[in-house]
């Protein structure tokens, strides 16, 4: 974060009139796509976690065969 930010301090100095404002509009723009495309990542990885919680403490399939159960 460091170096992009020390990269666009640097350029956003060097750029005047329109063409600064149309690279502070891509910064912005790219940051507005970054931060939905890691909210996206963020709730598939929640669900994910979610679904591996219930199936593991709520339901009672099992992905093995019960030998057991005839014997009851």
């Amino acid at each position: 974060m460091q170096t992009l930010t020390e990269r666009e301090d640097f350029l956003t100095d060097k750029l005047s009139g329109e063409e600064k404002k149309r690279f502070i509009q891509y910064v912005d723009t790219w940051a507005s796509v970054n931060g939905e495309s890691t909210l996206d990542s963020f709730i598939t990885g929640f669900r994910l976690g979610a679904q591996f919680a219930f199936d593991t403490f709520v339901t009672s399939k099992t992905p093995y065969a019960d030998y057991l159960k005839d014997e009851i």
